[in-house]
């Protein structure tokens, strides 16, 4: 059963504090590592003079956990902490797109959103982990048919292609992503557009308790957009297990806002000389939770909806 959108001001939550990432400026390094790696043990870890090429999933990955970013960007880990049941994601996002790219016609013609259940059910039953059992396969298979009911009268905007990239600057840093759907609803006197970002479902608590890494990465997105002369009128997340889309209308003056906070915050980032570590979905399954203050004494008893791998311990 579909539940109902969820209104939230997403930039209610944009960071303000110059440490949300982490100690910044001419703060002494307390991190032996970053000594030793330092000529200096006040400066930031990037460089003044070079510009920074980041996506948009190391920025969402620095909101969420910086500590965790420094360890995949400055190359002392080899990839960010992955679960198996992030795939299913991949594939749900997949028949999702092909959904909304689809015409009227061809989704009453052809019975699409049928069609592509069969083929994700198969597609979720042939993945190489096999971590879903068959009510687990039949449960998102659901979800995705109830997607394709909820955003049956909405198709693929012809302002930008689905598969098309963003690169854009913000400060010193040069900014690479794609977003997953910009839709209208052809239904609608006034077409609005809406920026859609998908997810599989809420880990590490519920749905309602949205996080500042959360919205930031939706509302980069939705700025670049405008920087392309597109102006989104909603911008949201759509969570496939919950059955539940939270949203956030955006104004045209408030593009100038989000501009100005988010040269601060790049700024706050690129002057960061220690990354603080931070409790998020990703802990239980982190390679740093040995040796790190944070995440070392979690368990999987202190998240509503853990993310860890059945069977491994990374402790």
């Amino acid at each position: 059963m579909i539940k109902s959108s969820i209104l939230f001001d997403f930039k209610s939550l944009i960071p303000s504090n110059p440490s949300f990432f982490g100690r910044v400026g001419l703060e002494k390094i307390s991190d032996k590592w970053l000594k030793l790696n330092q000529k200096s043990d006040q400066l930031s870890l990037f460089s003044n003079d070079q510009e920074i090429r980041l996506s948009i999933t190391d920025f969402w990955m620095a909101s969420m956990c910086p500590k965790m970013f420094e360890g995949y960007f400055f190359g002392h880990l080899e990839r960010p902490p992955h679960h198996p049941i992030l795939d299913v994601g991949t594939k749900l996002d997949k028949f999702a797109k092909k959904f909304i790219d689809a015409t009227f016609d061809d989704r009453e013609k052809l019975n699409l959103s049928v069609e592509y259940s069969k083929q994700l059910e198969f597609e979720l039953r042939n993945l190489k982990s096999s971590i879903l059992n068959n009510s687990e396969i039949q449960e998102y298979v659901n979800a995705f048919l109830d997607f394709c009911f909820l955003f049956q009268n909405y198709l693929s905007s012809n302002n930008f292609f689905s598969k098309e990239k963003l690169i854009f600057n913000i400060g010193n840093v040069l900014f690479r992503g794609q977003i997953d759907i910009l839709v209208e609803n052809k239904e609608l006197t006034n077409t609005n557009l809406l920026l859609i970002d998908l997810k599989l479902q809420k880990f590490g608590g519920s749905v309602e308790e949205i996080e500042s890494f959360e919205v930031l990465q939706v509302l980069l997105y939705a700025l670049a957009l405008k920087r392309k002369g597109i102006i989104v009128q909603e911008i949201g997340y759509y969570y496939f297990k919950e059955r539940k889309f939270i949203k956030c209308p955006l104004k045209e003056d408030d593009f100038e806002e989000l501009e100005k906070k988010f040269l601060v915050i790049i700024d706050n980032l690129l002057k960061t000389s220690e990354f603080a570590a931070k409790k998020c979905m990703l802990c239980l399954i982190c390679p740093l939770k040995k040796n790190c203050p944070v995440g070392n004494n979690l368990s999987k008893k202190d998240f509503k909806n853990p993310l860890e791998f059945k069977g491994i311990n990374h402790s």
